[in-house]
């Protein structure tokens, strides 16, 4: 019974720091009430465009979305729109209505408003990562598979503001991580809109 107290104490706080170091999930929206939350209050968005199949779509939830430095800041930050780019259901948006349109010759279908949001042309790239302003409009989108150590940047210079007036690589060369460091080195580039 002696030995009994002191085991208690140490399982008690064994689960104690596991719950410390549980990643907060994010707090998904749809497209309808991420409009809705944005003009109700000023704070950028993040939309995330995916295909529930996309095999690199999952693998980026598991570990870059649910990081939890990451998922902590886009909670804190910004409104987070979950959208499949195979939504079906039309949607009316900034005087626009934009609908799923139906594979041609054997392809996949796809919603015209990802399409939009990706500044995609011919073919939608999942997973992609779309930043819009307070007023919901395009910052810029980053397509592919981000790191966490990527998405830090990424959060970190639009929330910020730094897009509006320096280079992405300019804001990589002074910002340091949470995350940990990340080198540019990938296929995914952001820049600044042309627009601004």
């Amino acid at each position: 019974m002696k030995h009994l107290f002191p085991l208690l104490a140490l399982v008690l706080l064994l689960i104690t720091a596991c719950q410390k170091n549980e990643t907060q999930p994010i707090a998904w929206l749809t497209w309808e009430q991420g409009v809705e939350k944005a003009a109700a209050q000023d704070r950028k968005v993040m939309v995330w465009v995916y295909d529930p199949e996309c095999i690199s779509c999952k693998e980026m939830d598991s570990l870059t979305l649910q990081h939890p430095v990451i998922s902590q800041f886009l909670n804190e930050h910004f409104y987070c729109i979950k959208f499949n780019g195979k939504r079906k259901e039309p949607i009316v948006t900034k005087g626009s209505t934009f609908k799923y349109m139906e594979p041609l010759g054997g392809g996949e279908g796809y919603h015209q408003l990802a399409a939009a949001l990706t500044q995609s042309k011919d073919m939608l790239t999942y997973p992609s990562i779309v930043m819009l302003d307070e007023n919901m409009d395009l910052i810029e989108p980053a397509k592919g598979k981000i790191p966490p150590e990527q998405l830090d940047v990424i959060l970190h210079y639009v929330y910020d503001n730094a897009y509006k007036s320096t280079s992405f690589a300019d804001y990589l060369e002074t910002f340091e991580s949470k995350v940990g460091q990340w080198t540019g080195k990938t296929t995914v580039e952001v820049e600044r809109t042309s627009s601004q």
